[in-house]
Parts: C-alpha cells; sequence; structure tokens
C-alpha cells in the first residue's frame, strides 16, 4: 500500500540551525531512517529527491534509479545542463546566471567539477550512502536536542556541500540528460541565487579540498570548452 508521509521539521530546530533547503531535506530523510529502523520495517534501498513543483517530469524515475543503484555511484542527478537535456521555457538570461554559479562552484569545490548541474532537485541516491553522510546521528533525538554536525551547510549551497561530501567518501557522482521545464509555480529567486553563492563560496566547509590552485586551471578548462562557449553566446 503506498502512503505519503509529511514531516514538518520543528519550528525551534529550524530557528537554532538556520535551516532553509538543507536542513528541510536531511530532517526529511532522517525521519524516514528512523521511522524505518524503530519500526523494523523493510529498509528502503533508495531515495529520490525532487522539486515540489516538478520541473523534471517523475517518469525520469525510471532512467535515475538503475544509475543510483551501481554500486560505486553515490548519487545520480537529472541534469538540464548537458548538451542532450532538453530545456523548455527558460530564459537565456537566467540560463547565463547559474553558468557562472556552477563556475563559481567549480572554482570553489574542485572535487565536483564534473558535475555541470549540482542545483538540479532530481537526484537519487541509496540509503547506504546518505546513511554516511546524515548530519543528524540516527540514535539521537534532533527533535529536542539537535546534535548537528557544525559543518553541514543547512542553507542554500546544501547541494554542492552534500556532492563534496559523497565525493570524499569516495564515490562516483553521475549525471544523466533530463527534460526540464520552467514552472510558474517555482520558488527559487534572484535572492536565493546570491545566498547560493554565498553560502558556496563561506560556507561549505574549506578542509575538504583547496581550491585556489586549481583556480587557473579550471578558468582554462571552461574557456576553452567548446561547448560551454557556445552556451554562453
Amino acid at each position: 500500500k503506498e502512503q505519503i508521509r509529511f514531516f514538518q521539521m520543528p519550528q525551534e530546530m529550524r530557528i537554532e540551525i538556520k535551516s532553509q533547503k538543507g536542513g528541510a531535506i536531511m530532517y526529511g530523510i532522517w525521519r524516514r531512517m528512523r521511522q524505518t529502523k524503530e519500526s523494523g520495517d523493510h529498509r528502503p534501498d533508495i531515495f529520490i529527491l525532487t522539486d515540489a513543483d516538478k520541473t523534471v517530469p517523475l517518469s525520469f524515475e525510471g532512467l535515475l534509479i538503475p544509475v543510483a543503484l551501481d554500486s560505486g555511484v553515490g548519487m545520480a542527478i537529472g541534469s538540464a545542463q548537458r548538451d542532450s537535456s532538453n530545456v523548455i521555457r527558460e530564459n537565456r538570461f537566467s540560463q547565463m546566471l547559474y553558468r557562472a554559479y556552477i563556475v563559481l562552484v567549480h572554482f570553489r569545490l574542485p572535487e565536483i567539477r564534473n558535475v555541470q548541474d549540482t542545483m538540479m532537485g532530481f537526484k537519487a541516491a541509496r540509503y547506504s550512502v546518505l546513511e554516511k553522510i546524515l548530519p543528524f546521528p540516527l540514535d539521537s533525538d534532533i527533535s529536542t536536542n539537535p546534535k548537528l554536525d557544525t559543518t553541514f551547510v543547512p542553507r542554500m549551497a546544501f547541494d554542492e556541500d552534500m556532492l563534496s561530501r559523497i565525493h570524499s567518501s569516495g564515490y562516483e557522482i553521475k549525471e544523466i540528460s533530463v527534460t526540464w521545464i520552467k514552472s510558474e509555480a517555482a520558488s527559487f529567486r534572484l535572492r536565493d541565487r546570491f545566498r547560493a553563492v554565498y553560502d558556496s563560496l563561506f560556507e561549505v566547509p574549506k578542509d575538504i579540498r583547496g581550491w585556489k590552485k586549481h583556480l587557473l586551471d579550471e578558468a582554462c578548462l571552461w574557456l576553452t570548452t567548446t561547448n560551454d562557449y557556445q552556451r554562453w553566446r
């Protein structure tokens, strides 16, 4: 029997960790894991993340899941930035802003420079992978005592922080091409983009890997990549 469960983060906790996107997602994952552990139910093999406005049709789950189930893959991402991706109703200015953001992310976090669509909400990862990077210990009661990993980023750069942690755990991150349709219900505003830039540059843990020595290499790589150049024209 299919069920829909709604997990709401306690207001006190939301304020305590200054949670935005990332805190809510990881809290939901933690609650589902705790529920499974306490009830003895069958442990889910995989978690699928998607945006509420359904910019990527859910039918693409069929392509995402087999990739995520590969033992060497930590996360599969439905990407709108690959050459074979199909983007509908997105204006060129927004695309340019996002491409500029991705370049900054690659400067700051060179370990995920192969990921072209870090903020895409359509992702899938195995239970065992997310369990390793979960910022809330499974044996703690975070509803009353949030023992949060202090290096975890619960705000707009959550995606980049999560991908860095997955990569640091020894897993590969793979992208597949999907159809992305701009939704009028999207809640991601311009100020959110600036917040994501700030968080990516200053909030994502700096001890994951140094980035300054990669700056020139990444700039040269991006400038000489024909596909990227064509996207900016």
